[in-house]
């Protein structure tokens, strides 16, 4: 894929939203149609980086990582998670949990494990 992924007009659309409907998206999508649920989790990746996220939305991050149907979405939440510094640790154990179970079979695997390896040293506690 040429450019950013981030820059794509849903992800866009989906990052403009106020945080609770973007989980909402997220959560609907991993039910409704999993193979798109990462542009949810890039779109919330995207919010934590540009502050939109807090301390109070680490739990809720965390279900997420819970219910990831693939590693991108595993690797676009965790970096959500790390935008949160130590306040995210809640969703370390969650992190963690996925990264052992999961199948490194291509490169964006390989990206998105590798990101969450780094999301973990943001993350600290005894799950990191």
């Amino acid at each position: 894929m040429a450019g950013d992924p981030a820059q794509l007009p849903a992800v866009q659309k989906l990052v403009a939203l106020p945080v609770e409907e973007s989980f909402a998206a997220y959560f609907d999508l991993v039910g409704t149609d999993p193979d798109l649920a990462d542009i949810a989790a890039l779109a919330l990746r995207e919010q934590g980086r540009g502050g939109k996220l807090g301390p109070e939305h680490a739990k809720v991050l965390s279900a997420a990582v819970d219910v990831a149907p693939n590693l991108l979405c595993v690797g676009h939440l965790g970096k959500a998670l790390a935008a949160l510094g130590r306040a995210g640790a809640p969703g370390a154990a969650s992190l963690v949990k996925k990264l052992r179970e999961a199948f490194i079979v291509n490169d964006v695997d390989y990206w998105s494990f590798d990101g969450c390896v780094w999301a973990l040293g943001y993350l600290g506690g005894n799950d990191a």
